[in-house]
């Protein structure tokens, strides 16, 4: 006896004769999905598109937060350059004001006169403790 091939829909058919149609065999709630309507797909698209929309406000916010941030970094450091140049002028100008020549000349100015006795104090002299 030679085999016989059958093709799947025919031997669906020769297994369920009394069935045309396989989806007869599956109850009706199982095969069928559940479909979108326009308006719940036109509110997918609208939340789709106002939630792009705000978060490209809050991405433009941001990068113009830092952009003006930066410049205010930039504007901090060029005063620090200025008051760090301040301070070393200032700095070279107490060192030059306390030079010992600079002192004994202003000494002689003011027509001060060296000491001649000094008289140093005891600490045993004085309750200090």
């Amino acid at each position: 006896m030679l085999p016989i091939l059958l093709k799947p829909q025919s031997l669906i058919k020769f297994l369920l004769p009394e069935m045309r149609d396989l989806t007869l065999a599956i109850p009706q709630g199982f095969s069928k999905r559940k479909t979108h309507t326009n308006a719940s797909i036109g509110w997918i698209n609208l939340t789709l598109i106002f939630s792009i929309i705000v978060l490209t406000f809050i991405y433009l916010f941001m990068v113009n937060n830092l952009s003006t941030k930066g410049y205010a970094i930039k504007e901090l450091e060029k005063s620090l350059h200025q008051l760090e140049s301040e301070q070393k002028r200032l700095q070279v100008q107490t060192s030059d004001l306390q030079s010992i020549d600079r002192l004994q000349l202003e000494a002689q100015k003011l027509n001060f006169v060296p000491a001649t006795n000094v008289t140093y104090l005891k600490d045993s002299d004085y309750a200090l403790k």
